[in-house]
């Protein structure tokens, strides 16, 4: 009795479907639009934090450069200091040993 349920269903429809004109081939092209609609965005969502994880961690770095830089000062008593780093030479500059 399910298959004949089924059966049933499905040719009703596959009737209406037929009626707004459409067939297999228009659900594959629609098919694919949507799955192309969503798989833009959500490579344009991952871009996008992305980008915003990045800048936020450069807006985060360059405040821990001024906060250190503020420290500095007020413990030496100075009033201008240039705090850079060379991020290739964390572990030391081997030419300073010598």
């Amino acid at each position: 009795m399910k298959n004949l349920e089924r059966i049933a269903i499905r040719d009703a429809v596959s009737q209406m479907l037929a009626d707004c004109g459409v067939n297999s081939q228009t659900l594959v092209a629609m098919l694919k639009n949507v799955i192309e609609e969503k798989a833009e965005k959500a490579v344009k969502s991952a871009f996008q934090k992305e980008e915003l994880e990045r800048l936020v961690s450069r807006i985060a770095s360059r405040e821990l450069e001024k906060e250190i830089s503020v420290a500095v000062r007020r413990v030496i008593n100075c009033t201008v200091i240039s705090i850079t780093h060379n991020r290739a030479n964390l572990g030391g500059d081997k030419n300073a040993e010598q």
